[in-house]
């Protein structure tokens, strides 16, 4: 009889064009007309197949593509009625609920299904190496040491993830922090980290975002997304396309555990990586709001932190940018609420990452140490081939010094000609990438010290003029997770500063 229901309604409705954009129809509002009968929910379901589901079913025919049998028909259809009663009954609360539901593309999964295909990307096995392995600190820098299982969908041309949102939180944490340090914007590969980032993550299989930063680091970099497209597939490790790094870090940290304090003081610097559980009916079907909703802290997704702020109500949030497609949450992302549980709103607090980047993009780079070494060979009346350091000369840190990065330059080869005057030959013209790195970590180094004060006299040679509070504020942004006498702001947007790419096709 349901059957016979479901296709008088196919074959009323047949008219209707066979697909409908989700740039326009991102979730079904759920309506008390909508569960007044088992019609009114039939006529619903229909009207979710084809914004969803269109191509399973031949239009001018009105016949399943794939000849569903009535039991899986009846399997799905009951799992879509399950989930559209929860939803409007959650939308009918007035206890003070801050975010609303909506039907989407998850409507006709089952608990199970959803959490195999879109929440298993941080597998227990990785997540307890990661606990148990002493060699990921937290610090690391350079010099420490083709099956279909995504199963992405493809709805309204926008591109989704599965099992592989570790790769996404990675990618655009390092977009993040290229942009701030560089000015450019990249669009990154996730699929480069999927094919080729074998140690410990497993593709399509899942992995940890803190994995994919050492190995972005030891690859010497990260391919453009334009280079290496995202395929949805795992695939073997293209070398060709791998060995055409656009964008380089120097290392990754991660956020003291269980901190919000910390964590907002790291998403002032740059966007962050987290990872939280998120297989909960609630965040699945979230539409619109404030988060606060019910979820534990046994983390399954990988996300980036691009922010946080305040409602006019005074409720404060993170802004999350998911991987699940533009037509989830507000146009792909999630306003989770701040709280003061230790672990965070579904376990937020508890496994926080970012990307270090304190060099520019390679022509940068070499610009600057070309300048650097021209200043160096340039300086009267020190010369650049002294034979022995002179550690009586200490250095005085004016205002001057630190008004501009080619000031700083100067200060600095002025301080190696003096302290290391061995370490660099002027007449070397040609560096190789690895000396230019050495360079660059040395002179950022230097710079963070120079405005912190924190070198020792004993073993630098400076001597440290204060600065002043106000002078502090300018240090860059990277250095104000460490510097706790600086105010942190009431809302970051790194989207509207630049910094995030958009949801990509």
């Amino acid at each position: 009889m349901m059957i016979l229901i479901f296709f008088a309604l196919l074959c009323l409705l047949s008219h209707l064009p066979p697909t409908i954009s989700l740039d326009h129809q991102r979730f079904l509002d759920v309506t008390d007309n909508n569960v007044k009968s088992e019609n009114d929910l039939l006529a619903l379901y229909w009207k979710w197949i084809s914004i969803y589901r269109p191509n399973d079913y031949n239009f001018p025919n009105n016949i399943l593509v794939d000849s569903q049998s009535e039991k899986l028909f009846t399997k799905r259809y009951d799992t879509f009625k399950h989930n559209v009663r929860l939803i409007h009954a959650h939308n009918k609360r007035s206890d003070g609920i801050t975010y609303n539901l909506g039907l989407n593309k998850f409507a006709d999964l089952s608990d199970d299904e959803f959490r195999a295909i879109y929440s298993t990307g941080l597998p227990q096995k990785i997540l307890e190496q990661e606990r148990r392995e002493e060699k990921i600190k937290h610090k690391f820098t350079h010099g420490n040491s083709s099956s279909n299982c995504c199963q992405a969908r493809w709805t309204g041309g926008k591109k989704e993830q599965s099992l592989v949102c570790w790769a996404f939180a990675a990618v655009a944490a390092t977009e993040g922090i290229n942009q701030i340090r560089t000015g450019k914007l990249i669009s990154l590969s996730e699929q480069e980290l999927i094919d080729c980032d074998r140690g410990i993550n497993v593709g399509c299989g899942g992995g940890l975002m803190a994995y994919a930063y050492e190995f972005i680091v030891k690859n010497g970099g990260i391919s453009s997304e334009r280079d290496y497209p995202y395929l949805a597939a795992d695939n073997d490790c293209d070398l060709q396309k791998k060995n055409l790094p656009v964008v380089k870090i120097d290392g990754y940290e991660k956020v003291p555990k269980n901190s919000g304090d910390a964590l907002m003081k790291a998403v002032a610097n740059q966007p962050v990586s987290v990872a939280i559980e998120a297989a909960g009916h609630d965040f699945r079907f979230y539409k619109e709001g404030v988060f606060s909703g019910d979820c534990g802290t046994s983390v399954d997704h990988g996300v980036t932190v691009v922010g946080f702020g305040e409602t006019s109500e005074g409720l404060e949030y993170w802004i999350v940018k998911n991987s699940w497609g533009a037509n989830w949450g507000e146009n792909g992302y999630v306003r989770m609420q701040r709280n003061d549980e230790m672990k965070g709103l579904c376990g937020i607090n508890t496994l926080a990452s970012y990307p270090v980047k304190s060099t520019h993009s390679s022509a940068r780079m070499t610009m600057v140490v070309f300048i650097f070494f021209g200043i160096l060979c340039l300086i009267p009346p020190l010369p650049c081939t002294s034979s022995e350091p002179n550690h009586a000369i200490v250095l005085e840190v004016t205002d001057e010094d630190v008004k501009s990065e080619n000031n700083l330059l100067t200060l600095y080869s002025k301080w190696l000609s003096i302290h290391r005057p061995n370490g660099y030959n002027c007449q070397k013209s040609n560096l190789n990438l690895q000396q230019e790195n050495i360079v660059m970590k040395r002179y950022g180094i230097f710079k963070d010290n120079v405005r912190t004060g924190e070198f020792r006299a004993a073993y630098t040679g400076l001597h440290h003029k204060l600065i002043g509070e106000k002078k502090r504020t300018e240090i860059k942004q990277r250095v104000v997770h460490r510097n706790k006498s600086v105010p942190l702001p009431t809302s970051v947007d790194w989207r509207e500063m630049g910094a995030v790419t958009s949801v990509k096709d």
